[in-house]
């Protein structure tokens, strides 16, 4: 029998993530520590939203348009950032 491994849904992950990262700004007690946390914050960010892109794009069907229009840039920005991302994924799943 074959165990199948689902990953974990990119948004739960992703509040989780941000989550702490808030937790860090919170807790601040100087403006660099506070600067360092909103740092940590939109590196955060950004590695939820590529996963969710990504996600979105390969397994959902999505098209550089649709991420685009959602994320207020062109489909070719689009692509540009999250195309590497996306193909290795294609390749990770075979």
């Amino acid at each position: 029998m074959t165990t199948r491994v689902v990953a974990p849904d990119p948004v739960t992950v992703g509040r989780a993530l941000l989550a702490a990262k808030l937790d860090d700004l919170d807790t601040a007690d100087s403006p660099a520590r506070a600067l360092a946390a909103l740092d940590a914050i939109d590196r955060a960010a950004a590695k939820v939203r590529e996963r969710i892109v990504v996600g979105l794009v390969v397994t959902d069907g999505w098209t550089y348009a649709e991420v685009g229009r959602a994320l207020g840039m062109t489909r070719q920005a689009a692509r540009q950032r999250y195309g590497a991302a996306a193909a290795a994924q294609r390749r990770r799943n075979g």
